[in-house]
């Protein structure tokens, strides 16, 4: 490494071990206990977070159908939209082959006389 190199690199080393060096940089003593504390404090509110989550899904699966104002149960709910989405896609799929089809015959027979040409 050149001098010049040096000399402006040399500064920002000894900034980083000045910094490594100091007590600011070092972690508190009480830090490993701190966080352990934190740690154990958060795993208990996740467990009683977990419980109240399994009593809430308990209650709904426990829970009677709702029933509409005549007293009946509704209709289950299918998934019908996408079949019929897919069934008019295939539809618009097959129609628009058979159009262009049509109208390129009708073009070729229209320029050559009569003629299909493919």
């Amino acid at each position: 490494m050149s001098a010049p190199a040096a000399a402006w690199l040399l500064p920002g080393l000894l900034a980083a071990a000045a910094y490594a060096a100091s007590p600011a940089a070092a972690p508190p003593a009480s830090a490993p206990a701190a966080d352990a504390a934190q740690v154990a404090a958060l795993r208990q509110e996740v467990s009683r977070l977990q419980a109240e989550l399994d009593a809430q899904r308990a209650s709904v699966a426990s829970a009677p159908p709702v029933m509409d104002a005549g007293g009946a149960q509704p209709a289950p709910q299918h998934p019908a939209g996408w079949t019929r989405l897919l069934g008019a896609t295939l539809i618009a799929l097959v129609a628009g082959f058979a159009l262009g089809w049509r109208m390129l015959d009708r073009r070729i027979r229209r320029r050559y006389g009569g003629l299909r040409i493919y």
